[in-house]
C-alpha cells in the first residue's frame, strides 16, 4: 500500500466509523440544519425537543442556571435525526467549558458571533413562561428567571471574581476572529477570556429578546431563529431583527434594572449550598456595589456603544510598513462619505465586500499603506474597523494625527443616510469615544469639506450634520467645497467655473457619477460640449504631440501652484491641487507615448506672453511614472518661469481625472492626501 494512503488513513480513521465524521461549519445555518432535523413532527420532534436536548449537553451547569431550570437530564445519545458530524457540532458548542468559552460559538448571517449556551438557555426559559413545559420556580430572593440563566449570574460572577483576586483581571470580552468567514471552523479569543467575552455577552442578549418573543406564545426554535438571525451568510436580503439587538436589549432591561437582577441573583447564590465562597463574608452594600459596577459596564460597552466588527473579520490586508501610533484622547472627528460604493450597504456580506475594495483601491491605486479611514458605517447596523482609535489615518489631509475619520458607505449629495445609521453616528459612536476616552469631551465635529477641496460628505448629509452636537466652523454653502465636483473627476468634463462654482459635463464614461455634479448646464449645452469633448478626444488620438491652442468657454479657471525642478534627485509635480488636475491629465496620461509633450496656455491675467507646460517622464517611485512640471514663457528665450508662483491661467479640461494616473502620483508623495 502506498505510503501515503496509510498516513491518509491513520489520520482519517474513527473507532466504530472508519472515518471521522464531516463536521458543519460553524455557522447559525448549521444550527437551524439541526433544529429543523430536532423539530420535525415527522419525527416526533416538537419546540421543546432541542432545548431538553440543550439541557443534557451541559446549556445549563451552572448553581444559578440550575436553581431556576432545575437539575439536567442524564447524558443524551445521538438522536437519529441527526448525522455523527451534526452530533458532533451540537455537543462541541453546548459543552460549557469555562477554560475554552470560545468552543459554544457561531457565525451569525449578521457577522455577529454567538454563543449558543445562553441563548438556548433564555429560549426555554421563554416557553416555559409561555406555559410550554413545566412552570418555572419562584426564586428567593425574587429574581427574574430570564435574565438569571442568560447574564445576570455570568455578569455577576465575572465582577465577584475581579473583586476578590486580581483587580485587573478581565471581566468582559474580548472579541475574536474566525479562521474563515464563508466556512468557520475556529474561532480565537483575541486577548485574556473573561467569563462573559464577546460572543457570551450576544448569545445572553439574543437569549433575552427571543426568551420575551416566546412568552407571548411557543414557536418551533429553528423558526423563531430564522426569522430572527435570517438566513445565508450571503444573504442580500436587508437588516434582519438580530442587528438591532443592543437597542432592542436596552430597551427591555435598561442599567438601572440589570443593577438590581446581578445583585438579586448574587444574593440567591449566597443561599444556595454550597455557596461560593467569596460571597459568604460580603455584605449587603458590597454585593450592591459589584452589581452597580457590572450593570454600568456592561451597558456601556454592549449597549450603548455601537457594534465594531473587527479587520480579521471583513477580510483584511495587512499594514503595509509600520502604522504610526495616535495619542488619544483626540480633539476632532471629520465625517465622509465614502461616494464609492454610491449605494449603501445593508447586508454584512455586502459591507465587508465594500471594505475589501475600498482597502483595495487605497492600497493599490493611491498607493497608501491601508485603507485610509479610521472607521467605516455601514447602513446594516455595524462600524467597521479601519486604521481604528490606535493608528494614524489617511483621511483628512494635514488633519489626520489630531482626529479620527469616519466614514459612511455611500454618496449622499442628494440624499440622507437611513435614521438608523445617522443615529449609529450622532448618538452611539461619538458618545462611546468620548467615555472611552478617544475623544475629548469638547471635540469638534467637522465635515471633510471644512478641510479640503472636496465636496464630501455630500451636500445632505453635511447639512444634517450641522446640527449634531460638537459641530463647528463656518459651514460651506452647497457646492462651494471643491472646484471640480467628483462627477467631474470620475465620470465627466468640468465646466466653466462661476462664482466657485464647476459646472460638469457628463461624458457617459464607464464609472461617470453624474449625480455627485453640482450643477449641471441645461441638456442642449451638455451635448454641445460632449461633442466638443469628442473633439479634443480625436485630437489626442493623433500620433503626434498635440498643440491646444484652442479655449472653450466651458474651460476651467482655477489658482493653482507648480513647483518646477528636483526633489531628492527626481523632478515632481509637487503639490498638485484637484482642480487643475483634470487639466494636467491628458499629458499625464500620454506621457508614456510622448516623451515630450506639451500644451499652449493661454494667460489670464495679463500674462503675455502665453506660457508653455512643460511635462516629461523624469523616472519611478513605487513603480508609478514620476513628472516634471515647468512653465516658460513663449517669447523664443524659452525662460522659465519662477517656481512655486501663483498663477491663474486657464486650462483645457480634456478628459476626467483617472485616479490611477494623477491619484497614484499624489499619493506617492503624500499618503495623507485627500481621498
Amino acid at each position: 500500500m502506498f505510503p501515503w494512503l496509510l498516513l491518509a488513513l491513520s489520520i482519517c480513521s474513527c473507532p466504530g466509523t472508519g472515518m471521522s465524521p464531516a463536521v458543519p461549519p460553524r455557522r447559525m445555518d448549521s444550527v437551524l440544519d439541526i433544529l429543523d432535523a430536532l423539530e420535525s413532527p415527522a419525527r416526533g420532534g416538537s419546540p421543546g425537543t432541542a432545548v431538553a436536548l440543550g439541557r443534557g449537553l451541559g446549556v445549563c451547569s451552572t448553581p444559578g442556571c440550575q436553581a431556576v431550570l432545575g437539575e439536567p437530564p442524564s447524558t443524551p445519545k445521538r438522536p437519529s435525526a441527526l448525522t455523527p458530524g451534526q452530533w458532533q457540532l451540537l455537543t462541541e458548542l453546548l459543552r460549557r467549558d469555562p477554560a475554552t468559552p470560545e468552543l459554544g460559538a457561531v457565525l451569525a448571517p449578521d457577522g455577529s458571533t454567538v454563543a449558543l449556551g445562553p441563548l438556548l438557555a433564555g429560549i426555554e426559559v421563554g416557553l416555559r413562561s409561555g406555559g410550554f413545559g413545566p412552570p418555572l420556580p419562584t426564586l428567593d430572593p425574587p429574581a427574574d428567571p430570564l435574565l438569571a440563566v442568560t447574564i445576570a449570574e455570568a455578569l455577576g460572577t465575572s465582577f465577584l471574581l475581579a473583586r476578590g483576586g486580581d483587580n485587573n483581571a478581565t471581566t468582559l470580552g474580548p472579541s475574536g476572529c474566525w479562521d474563515n468567514v464563508e466556512n468557520p471552523q475556529n474561532y480565537t479569543l483575541r486577548g485574556p477570556p473573561s467569563p462573559v467575552p464577546d460572543h457570551v455577552a450576544i448569545g445572553a442578549m439574543d437569549g433575552v429578546v427571543l426568551g420575551v418573543q416566546l412568552a407571548q406564545g411557543p414557536l418551533p426554535v429553528a423558526e423563531l431563529l430564522r426569522g430572527y438571525y435570517g438566513v445565508g451568510n450571503g444573504s442580500e436580503v436587508g437588516r434582519p431583527p438580530s442587528s438591532y439587538r443592543r437597542r432592542d436589549f436596552g430597551m427591555l432591561v435598561e442599567q438601572g434594572r440589570l443593577e438590581k437582577e446581578v445583585a438579586a441573583v448574587l444574593g440567591m447564590l449566597k443561599t444556595l449550598s454550597p455557596s461560593l465562597e467569596l460571597l459568604r463574608d460580603m455584605g449587603t452594600q458590597e454585593v450592591v456595589a459589584v452589581a452597580r459596577q457590572a450593570a454600568q459596564e456592561f451597558s456601556e460597552r454592549y449597549v450603548e456603544c455601537p457594534a465594531i466588527v473587527p479587520r480579521c473579520l471583513w477580510g483584511a490586508r495587512p499594514y503595509r510598513g509600520t502604522p504610526a501610533l495616535l495619542r488619544p484622547p483626540l480633539g476632532s472627528v471629520f465625517l465622509h462619505h465614502t461616494l464609492e460604493p454610491a449605494q449603501p450597504c445593508w447586508t454584512f456580506s455586502a459591507c465587508t465586500r465594500a471594505m475589501r475594495d475600498m482597502q483595495r483601491f487605497h492600497q493599490d491605486t493611491r498607493g497608501w499603506d491601508d485603507i485610509g479611514y479610521s472607521f467605516v458605517v455601514g447602513s446594516d447596523g455595524y462600524l467597521y474597523e479601519g486604521r481604528g482609535w490606535q493608528w494614524v489615518g489617511a483621511h483628512t489631509k494635514g488633519y489626520n494625527t489630531q482626529g479620527f475619520g469616519v466614514g459612511i458607505v455611500g454618496d449622499f449629495t442628494a440624499t440622507l443616510p437611513d435614521p438608523d445609521t445617522l443615529a449609529l453616528v450622532r448618538d452611539e459612536l461619538l458618545p462611546c469615544a468620548i467615555r472611552s476616552g478617544h475623544i475629548r469631551p469638547d471635540f469638534t465635529l467637522r465635515g471633510h469639506r471644512q478641510l479640503g477641496r472636496t465636496n464630501c460628505p455630500g451636500n445632505a448629509l453635511f447639512q444634517e450634520i450641522q446640527s449634531w452636537p460638537g459641530f463647528q466652523g463656518t459651514p460651506v454653502p452647497p457646492g462651494l467645497g471643491h472646484p471640480e465636483p467628483p462627477s467631474c473627476l470620475f465620470g465627466g468634463i468640468p465646466g466653466a467655473t462661476l462664482r466657485g462654482v464647476t459646472r460638469c459635463v457628463p461624458l457617459g464614461v464607464a464609472g461617470a457619477s453624474p449625480a455627485e455634479a453640482v450643477s449641471s448646464p441645461p441638456a442642449a449645452e451638455a451635448k454641445k460640449k460632449e461633442k466638443e469633448a469628442m473633439e479634443v478626444e480625436a485630437l489626442l488620438a493623433t500620433p503626434q504631440p498635440p498643440t491646444l491652442m484652442k479655449t472653450y468657454t466651458w474651460l476651467t479657471m482655477t489658482t493653482v501652484t507648480l513647483r518646477g525642478g528636483p526633489r531628492k534627485g527626481r523632478g515632481v509635480l509637487g503639490e498638485p491641487v484637484l482642480g487643475v488636475a483634470a487639466g494636467l491629465e491628458t499629458v499625464l496620461q500620454s506621457h508614456r507615448r510622448h516623451p515630450r509633450i506639451h500644451g499652449d496656455l493661454r494667460g489670464l491675467e495679463g500674462t503675455k506672453p502665453p506660457l508653455q507646460l512643460y511635462l516629461r517622464s523624469v523616472g519611478r517611485r513605487r513603480g508609478h511614472s514620476g513628472t516634471r512640471a515647468e512653465l516658460r514663457e513663449q517669447d523664443g528665450a524659452n525662460k522659465p518661469v519662477q517656481t512655486d508662483q501663483m498663477m491663474t491661467f486657464c486650462l483645457p479640461q480634456l478628459r476626467q481625472l483617472r485616479t490611477q494616473t494623477i491619484g497614484k502620483h499624489i499619493s506617492n508623495q503624500h499618503e495623507s492626501a485627500i481621498i
